[in-house]
């Protein structure tokens, strides 16, 4: 090959690969829009009612294919009754801010309790076969009574 044939082939293979990306991210900001909180609130709070009722299978159910893949019912539930303990019975739950990362949101949760001491939770869900499912969690620990959620309340 010569030289400005193999110049012209590396400039078409760059320029293909900036369209992709290009493109991809059109996408994903495409998507990214569509994406209303509310609706990811729903899955983790159905989820989180439905272990709070002993209702592990369909907890079970709002999980991944991939946790599902990864744990059993019994050891979702285990991993559930160990963690959930300290937030067993919130007076009120807020969500925070959502991150989004392709085709997954982290979502923060804060758990208060009628003591008014707040746990924070991170809740990782992934969008798969047109629907929002939980993909993780995980419960963090509580705050002194000192430390409250910044922000306004109406």
């Amino acid at each position: 090959m010569t030289s400005p044939f193999k110049a012209i082939l590396l400039s078409g293979t760059l320029l293909i690969c900036a369209a992709g990306a290009i493109v991809t991210r059109f996408w994903q900001d495409r998507f990214e829009a569509t994406i209303k909180p509310a609706t990811l609130y729903e899955v983790i709070l159905a989820q989180y009612h439905a272990c709070r009722a002993d209702d592990f299978r369909q907890a079970y159910q709002e999980s991944s294919s991939a946790a599902q893949q990864h744990l059993t019912v019994v050891q979702f539930e285990t991993k559930v009754r160990s963690q959930y303990g300290r937030i067993n019975c919130p007076e009120k739950i807020d969500f925070g801010e959502i991150a989004l990362e392709r085709h997954r949101a982290y979502v923060r949760v804060y758990y208060t309790s009628n003591t008014h001491q707040v746990t924070p939770a991170l809740y990782t869900l992934v969008y798969e076969a047109g629907c929002w499912r939980v993909e993780n969690f995980e419960i963090y620990d509580t705050w002194p009574v000192s430390r409250q959620l910044a922000g306004t309340r109406i």
